[in-house]
């Protein structure tokens, strides 16, 4: 219960984060750790890949830890609902262009179900029985509120998702 209030305080504005550099590797490899915990470290496969040079972002560190909660928990989920013997995880950080940093979050799951492809987003839509429907539309909010955004697509071959978060590098010096 505290968690869904907690989800309809952001929802409804309640987005509050101060913003530091945060090292891309670090935050992934943090997140990594977070989920072993929470699932044990026998249970779920997660690979953390950085390729690009040292990524740095800014951003509110709290509230970046909510989305990728969020989607490593929803990945891992469906991946047992769907009786994967060894659910997969990887988090991956890179640099498409020289204004965006994108971290995605792909999982062996059994992908995004076609009704839900076009309300994903939405607040209490949910491809999950007894979810509350908030996780994905606070995802959504905080990539806005970062100046960024969040998309996603099914994996090939047709096993797994990969959701996208594209946020907005900062011009370093000057004003």
């Amino acid at each position: 219960a505290a968690d869904v209030v907690k989800q309809l305080r952001i929802l409804a504005g309640g987005l509050r984060g101060h913003i530091e550099t945060i090292d891309c590797t670090e935050f992934l490899k943090e997140a990594s750790a977070r989920l072993r915990r929470r699932f044990l470290l026998n249970l779920v496969g997660v690979r953390v890949e950085c390729r690009d040079r040292a990524l740095t972002i800014e951003a509110a560190p709290d509230l970046l830890h909510i989305v990728l909660y969020n989607l490593l928990i929803n990945g891992v989920e469906a991946a047992l609902r769907a009786n994967i013997e060894k659910p997969r995880l990887i988090l991956r950080a890179k640099q498409p262009s020289t204004n965006s940093i994108v971290i995605e979050v792909i999982d062996n799951g059994p992908g995004i179900d076609v009704n839900l492809k076009d309300r994903i987003f939405e607040p209490f839509v949910s491809g999950t029985a007894g979810g509350s429907g908030l996780g994905l539309a606070i995802c959504r909010d905080v990539m806005e509120w970062h100046g960024g955004g969040i998309t996603f697509e099914d994996s090939v071959p047709r096993i797994g998702a990969k959701i996208s978060l594209t946020l907005p590098l900062k011009e370093r010096g000057g004003a």
